[in-house]
């Protein structure tokens, strides 16, 4: 029973015990229902917000920054900062692993600060530590709720399992030709759109939209989506994605209007943003059921049974099908969910990794040199129609170059988990519903982890012959223990792939422009990155 249940259950009981007391008519019984509702909210909202955080909480004595208000703790600088800006700036109070903060109305939130906590959190406690419900219904629209990135518990067990072919090291070996093909596609695409602006500068962070978005169709779902050929214009999912994705202040105002408002409430507005997004939403469920719908027709037509291995090409739409494990009634509902999840997650995390290592290589051109040279080295005779796995992973420098920038700007800066029941965690009781925040872009900048060069991006730190960390909880773009994202091995190679097909052939130079960080559910510079583009002589 919720806490609004319980204050409408106890007025209506003390109502009752009052109108015997004072032969109270209908017009009495509802005022002072209505008097002793007002008087039983407004005590839980001092003791929830005003009393419990700062007098009774067994998390009150943890170091954490001082609030800024006295109701609203953090959450003015939260607002104001991009993802993971206010923890990074936590992490100078000294603490033994556990930061405590306040949210809005004063809500504890705790922020673990190493590797070991992260560890009991992710690994060891995982099936304590889940997705808030907040979270659930922020992003079900977007990422569906039955997918593995929602379930729990067994079932998620049971879909990792089903998934794990589709992820495997030989199926991600098949399918480097497809982001080979994609990325050599990719870079006609951006030469075109330098050559037709006056100062040759493009906004690189579409292109690598189209192109993951391809690659995940393509490579993942075994469907054309033609993004990169046809544009945003042309393809109603890319279209959808741009409009999910928009940086516009509507779109601000909405994310806001979910911090106070339940989000069935707030995607009811009558307002454009809404309508937008709304419709949006549908096209990614439609395009969703038609690929599974396509899906279960081919696997009819083929009758090759479960386990017959002799299919190379087989995508997370062939696995999830000849699994045979979604012929429920609701099965249909959960492979719409999963093709969502990897539809958004597939593509938009790479693409902003793409854009932040085009960023980086602005930055340090040194590398750009470094990439080019290593990458020219592998394929003399100029860019191959295709490349192999093993080619890719023989690069070193682009190996190296990929961990750091997946270091030191992760695309999802931060996760959260809530304790579904009470536990401790670094030795320090939590109490139920508790929400942990973990913080890959505070975490990856924290020299106590990574060294006192933790601020600097150093992709030859990876060269060492022991990893630059302390532990694997120490690295996060891809969280780690069972929970940790399937796709990682997919969206690594897919990533050195478009790398090395843009720096073999092309140049890379910022445009001046002030990078403003765009916060959501990724990081990415704000209105898209412009880089100046030219093609270098010796690698058609």
């Amino acid at each position: 029973m919720g806490s609004l249940s319980r204050i409408l259950l106890t007025s209506a009981i003390a109502t009752l015990l009052l109108s015997r007391i004072l032969a109270a008519g209908s017009t009495g019984l509802l005022l002072t229902f209505a008097a002793t509702t007002a008087l039983l909210a407004l005590a839980k909202f001092v003791y929830a917000v005003l009393l419990w955080p700062y007098l009774f909480s067994p998390l009150r004595h943890l170091p954490g920054p001082k609030s800024r208000s006295w109701f609203m703790g953090e959450l003015s600088k939260i607002l104001a900062l991009p993802s993971g800006e206010p923890q990074k700036e936590y992490l100078r109070i000294p603490n033994d692993g556990l930061l405590r903060y306040l949210w809005m109305w004063n809500e504890e939130r705790i922020f673990p600060t190493n590797a070991r906590v992260v560890q009991q959190a992710l690994s060891t406690d995982a099936d304590i530590w889940t997705k808030p419900p907040a979270v659930r219904s922020g992003l079900a629209l977007v990422l569906g709720t039955r997918s593995v990135l929602f379930t729990e518990g067994e079932e998620h067990r049971l879909q990792r399992r089903i998934l794990a072919p589709a992820f495997s090291r030989r199926q991600i070996r098949n399918l480097v030709p497809v982001f080979w093909e994609k990325a050599v596609l990719m870079g006609g695409k951006v030469l075109a759109d330098a050559a037709a602006q006056e100062n040759g500068a493009v906004n690189i962070s579409r292109w690598a939209s189209l192109a993951t978005l391809d690659i995940i169709g393509a490579a993942g779902l075994g469907y054309e989506f033609r993004a990169l050929e046809k544009g945003e214009n042309g393809s109603e999912l890319a279209a959808a994605y741009a409009t999910l994705f928009s940086p516009r202040p509507a779109a601000n105002l909405l994310q806001l209007a979910n911090l106070f408002l339940p989000s069935w409430f707030v995607y009811r507005l009558p307002i454009r943003r809404v309508r937008e997004v709304r419709a949006a939403h549908r096209t990614i469920r439609k395009v969703a059921r038609e690929l599974a719908a396509a899906a279960k027709t081919r696997e009819l037509a083929s009758k090759k049974p479960a386990e017959d291995d002799s299919d190379d090409e087989r995508d997370i739409l062939s696995v999830l099908v000849k699994s045979g494990e979604f012929n429920t009634p609701d099965g249909d509902v959960v492979i719409r969910d999963q093709l969502m999840t990897f539809l958004a997650a597939g593509h938009e995390t790479t693409a902003t990794l793409l854009v932040w290592a085009m960023h980086l290589l602005t930055l340090h051109p040194q590398w750009q040199h470094t990439l080019r040279a290593e990458v020219r080295a592998a394929f003399p005779a100029g860019c191959p129609d295709t490349v192999t796995y093993e080619q890719l992973e023989g690069l070193k420098h682009l190996h190296h170059f990929t961990l750091e920038t997946a270091r030191y700007f992760p695309p999802v800066p931060l996760t959260m988990r809530m304790n579904n029941r009470a536990t401790t965690l670094a030795g320090v009781f939590v109490p139920k519903g508790t929400v942990l925040v973990v913080v890959p872009w505070a975490l990856h900048r924290d020299a106590k982890i990574w060294g006192a060069d933790a601020d600097e991006f150093r992709p030859e730190r990876w060269a060492a012959e022991h990893p630059p960390m302390e532990s694997n909880y120490a690295l996060l773009t891809f969280l780690a223990g069972p929970r940790n994202c399937i796709g990682k091995g997919f969206a690594e190679a897919e990533f050195k792939a478009l790398l090395a097909a843009l720096v073999g052939r092309f140049s890379f130079e910022g445009t001046g422009q002030v990078i403003e960080i765009q916060g959501g559910i990724t990081s990415r510079p704000k209105g898209g990155l412009s880089v100046r583009v030219e093609e270098v002589p010796g690698w058609a």
